[in-house]
């Protein structure tokens, strides 16, 4: 749950800063850069004013380019490999709902729907309070390093 809490502290921490660069601002989403690889990789050369071929890349890639660095494999080790929408798959549905209402709205805020439907289920106080604690921890840790 705390690694949950640390990308939604990222994510929104990096969006906020990002805002401050205007135009030398770009978000990739990661779905898409899996999903549609070409097309946002030709974006990214656009920003960067630099050619980003993804086939080269796939041709030259090494490490983690070629074969995906994950702990995610599939259980038999056959199953093709698929990072989209994992974190709805690796929960029991407790530990689902937990990290649905801890990091649930901004999963939403970025397009992503959730796999709770009971939404009091979400807002629970001890969740708030777990959420609350994290964020300060986050914030005074970045505080204290700079």
């Amino acid at each position: 749950m705390a690694a949950g809490l640390y990308w939604e502290w990222m994510v929104r921490k990096g969006r906020e800063d990002g805002r401050t660069l205007g135009d030398d601002y770009i978000e990739v989403r990661f779905e898409e850069l899996v999903s549609e690889p070409r097309t946002t990789l030709a974006k990214l050369s656009h920003f960067i004013e630099h050619d980003l071929d993804y086939d080269h890349i796939q041709k030259i890639g090494i490490g983690s380019v070629s074969e995906p660095n994950t702990s995610f494999k599939g259980k038999s080790g056959t199953e093709k490999f698929n990072p989209l929408g994992r974190w709805k798959q690796g929960f029991s549905q407790e530990n689902l709902v937990i990290f649905e209402g801890l990091v649930g709205q901004t999963l939403e805020e970025l397009g992503y729907p959730l796999a709770t439907t009971d939404r009091k289920q979400l807002s629970r106080s001890e969740l708030k309070r777990m959420r609350s604690t994290y964020l300060k921890y986050f914030n005074s840790k970045l505080y204290l390093k700079t």
